[in-house]
């Protein structure tokens, strides 16, 4: 928590705070601020662990789709408005893929690569219910949440580099879910780091 002046404020607000204010100066503004994007997916990987970790422990992906998938249905109907709007419904955006560049997709000439953060958010989702879903890599998560994620962690940096020399997706490659997956494992840990050795790690 951050104390101010008339009192403490959360950290999650504090950061999902500073990650809007970044997002806004860089797309709407004169003043390129990267890094909102990067907070925002670390945050993903903080409040799956915060508040969901019960549910995937015991395997309930279902309780944890449901409250984390609304923001997705919400998205939609900006989605299509905004695909009227060019005169393109392409499939790539309406399945929650654009991002992974399949097909040659690019949305960089249209509003819809604004967007691309949904699409990477419904991904991290689909994936963590999968993972979850196999009862050996629930239990060894569920008794060392920590070091299974620092493991994850280390196999999706190594997956940066790696994406970039399997597959060449020109300007799309930014927004190619393997190479930012490692932001929200970076969020997971944080969550865990419940000592001071382990948040100096993080840190």
């Amino acid at each position: 928590r951050f104390v101010v002046p008339l009192g403490s404020i959360d950290t999650d607000l504090f950061l999902r705070s500073s990650a809007i204010l970044l997002i806004v100066l860089h797309h709407a503004t004169q003043w390129p601020m990267a890094g909102g994007a990067a907070i925002l997916l670390a945050l993903v990987g903080y409040n799956l662990a915060r508040h969901h970790a019960r549910r995937l422990f015991v395997g309930d992906v279902t309780g944890m789709l449901q409250p984390c998938l609304r923001p997705v249905l919400l998205y939609y109907p900006l989605l299509l408005g905004l695909c009227v709007a060019i005169g393109s419904f392409p499939w790539q955006s309406l399945l929650l893929v654009g991002n992974l560049g399949i097909d040659g997709y690019s949305t960089q000439q249209t509003p819809l690569i604004t967007f691309w953060f949904v699409e990477v958010y419904a991904q991290i989702l689909a994936l963590a219910a999968i993972l979850f879903a196999i009862p050996r890599l629930r239990r060894a998560v569920m008794r060392r949440p920590f070091a299974t994620g620092l493991l994850g962690l280390g196999v999706a940096l190594a997956l940066r580099p790696l994406s970039d020399l399997a597959i060449d997706l020109g300007e799309m490659r930014y927004f190619f879910t393997p190479r930012i997956l490692y932001m929200p494992l970076i969020g997971w840990c944080l969550y865990f780091a419940d000592t001071v050795r382990r948040k100096a790690l993080m840190s």
